[in-house]
């Protein structure tokens, strides 16, 4: 093509895109809201990646009014086709379900849905999440061929707690010693409790103290000084202040943990003796008390009973 032709189309190029342009701006422009259980509109941030806004997780396996949070999509209008979706642990579902510990809300509702929108008004969908990552949703309006889109993110806030797990305590601890005991306090979904209030987490033998959240190790943690050269037993009690109650599907609930520690003195039997010793003690009873129920006296209490209850005999040793 000659330089003059070349000319000419570029021409032509720039004349029609000047017609075409760019599409206007939507009318009534779509916006989002996002809503947390606790009814704020900006709970920990504007909802941005570096400060989502946070959403608590279910405390069970069930989803209800304070369990899931509001997405709103102001300004939508009849025939606009309306799209969210989500990915990880969070889920779009189209209203609140009444509790039931036999729902599943880890899969329950969709990480992507679509709607036509059949009157003006406000789209409003419901956001159920089961873990503490960060995540974004995103959502778009599409109406006569233009499209308004965004996201915003969230982050769960971990629910109640329900199981004392990975402890980390000392073998042996001698009389006025102190050490660290640390351990993880998790909700029924496994996410750790940051702020979990353990009080008396620590009893027995040894000083009752609180655990504490140590950020930076990402376990709670509590320091105990020892006051017997004693074994003594060391209690940790997850309950926070509640009593949750085991959950189908779910693991039972571990909120309190015992651990056996030694003390240091040679005089006292270490428990590991200890525990031999009765566990020979019961060895011995359990024997003695089997050799004592001959077939002889067995047979007697037997059929003394197969007379007394004649359509619930049993059988007859032989």
């Amino acid at each position: 093509m000659s330089k003059k032709l070349l000319a000419v189309a570029s021409a032509t190029a720039l004349a029609l895109s000047a017609l075409v342009g760019v599409a206007p701006a939507m009318a009534n422009t779509p916006a989002v809201t996002f809503t947390t259980v606790d009814g704020s509109t900006s709970t920990a941030g504007a909802g941005t990646a570096a400060a989502p806004k946070r959403q608590n997780v279910p405390d069970e396996n069930t989803l209800a009014g304070n369990d899931s949070g509001t997405i709103a999509i102001a300004n939508t209008l009849a025939g606009d086709v309306v799209n969210i979706q989500t990915s990880g642990k969070v889920r779009i579902v189209s209203a609140q379900t009444a509790g039931s510990a036999e729902i599943n809300v880890t899969t329950l509702g969709t990480q992507n849905w679509t709607s036509t929108r059949a009157a003006d008004g406000t789209t409003t969908m419901y956001v159920s999440v089961t873990d503490t990552v960060a995540t974004e949703i995103r959502w778009s309006v599409t109406r006569t061929g233009s499209i308004t889109s965004g996201s915003l993110w969230i982050q769960g806030r971990a629910g109640q707690a329900y199981h004392v797990t990975d402890i980390v305590a000392p073998a042996t601890l001698a009389r006025a010693a102190s050490t660290e005991v640390r351990f993880k306090v998790t909700d029924v979904f496994g996410n750790q409790l940051e702020t979990a209030t353990i009080a008396g987490a620590v009893a027995g033998a040894a000083n009752t103290v609180d655990a504490a959240w140590d950020a930076g190790n990402k376990w709670h943690d509590a320091t105990i000084t020892s006051s017997t050269n004693r074994a003594f037993i060391l209690t940790l009690d997850g309950v926070a202040g509640t009593n949750p109650t085991d959950v189908v599907g779910f693991a039972d609930t571990t909120i309190t943990a015992l651990v056996v520690v030694n003390g240091a003195s040679s005089a006292p039997a270490a428990v590991s003796t200890q525990v031999s010793t009765l566990t020979a003690q019961v060895a011995a009873l359990t024997t003695q008390l089997a050799a004592s129920v001959t077939k002889k006296k067995y047979n007697k209490l037997a059929r003394k009973w197969n007379r007394a209850n004649p359509s619930n005999k049993v059988k007859l040793a032989r």
